[in-house]
């Protein structure tokens, strides 16, 4: 477990003046980051639980917000292939059909159904896709703000940097992709205007280990596969983005990575959150 990373051992945000938190320490925004499989969710609950019973106050965002923005329901639809689906995806289905009983959804448009992937949309630019991921997070940014103003912690499983590895993978140009990274920069911090990470732990696994950890792949009622479950069958694709974030962190001093493996075996989830814990703390002294 390691970074090339050193992180300030003591905190250079302001004290708060106006308003009625006069006097507060403005909070932190925390974020934890990693492809699927990385154990994300389970480092976020054990990061939550040892804040807690070390007296601060904290609060949590997870991102898409499913059932709880408007973005977040959009999202669902696109992941579900609405509004169109990616060729590799399209290259996927063409070579592995899933059982027709599988993809049947009755209230889904004839031309959207899995099995009539030859007929289905065009591929959705990333750029447009990336804007519902963004819009999400800016659906939740009075409040977070609000939370940071008041001091609390803010624990975020997924921020800006999953849109950026996510999308960025489907752009193989590299002069490309950095004029995407720019833009959605400029879509988050500036248009959105939503709060930067004060520390972004990213949980390296390899692709491999990873794999063997995803049990169970999320259907809907009727079984249908969404878009980020393929997603996750196609290495290729999931390689991308681990080099992406790998590429992210390498290149910003507010990252801290965190390999969770060691000898081809993934290490215990105590072993990480120890030194989740031990690079949070760093921030918070």
């Amino acid at each position: 477990m390691n970074s090339s990373h050193n992180l300030p051992t003591h905190s250079t945000e302001p004290t708060i003046q106006t308003g009625q938190n006069v006097g507060v320490k403005k909070g932190k925004l925390i974020v934890v980051e990693g492809t699927d499989g990385s154990g994300k969710t389970v480092q976020t609950h054990l990061l939550v639980e040892k804040l807690l019973r070390e007296g601060y106050q904290v609060q949590t965002t997870d991102f898409p917000q499913y059932g709880k923005s408007f973005f977040a329901n959009m999202i669902e639809r696109y992941l579900k292939g609405e509004f169109g689906w990616p060729q590799e995806l399209r290259n996927h289905l063409k070579k592995n059909p899933l059982p027709k009983e599988k993809n049947h959804t009755s209230d889904m448009p004839e031309n959207n159904r899995i099995e009539n992937v030859e007929s289905r949309p065009d591929e959705v630019s990333p750029y447009l896709t990336s804007i519902l991921y963004a819009g999400d997070r800016w659906e939740a940014k009075n409040q977070m703000h609000k939370w940071l103003d008041e001091g609390n912690i803010i624990i975020s499983n997924r921020y800006v940097c999953s849109n950026m590895a996510h999308q960025g993978a489907k752009i193989r140009d590299v002069k490309e992709r950095k004029k995407f990274f720019e833009w959605i920069e400029e879509l988050e911090y500036k248009v959105y205007a939503i709060p930067r990470a004060n520390l972004t732990i990213y949980l390296h696994v390899p692709i491999e280990i990873s794999q063997e950890l995803i049990k169970t792949k999320v259907k809907d009622a009727q079984g249908f596969k969404s878009e980020i479950d393929l997603h996750e069958e196609d290495i290729g694709y999931l390689k991308r983005v681990q080099n992406i974030y790998t590429d992210l962190a390498n290149g910003d001093s507010s990252w801290f990575t965190i390999e969770c493996s060691k000898n081809n075996q993934i290490i215990s989830k105590e072993e990480i959150a120890e030194e989740v814990w031990n690079t949070v703390s760093k921030i918070l002294s």
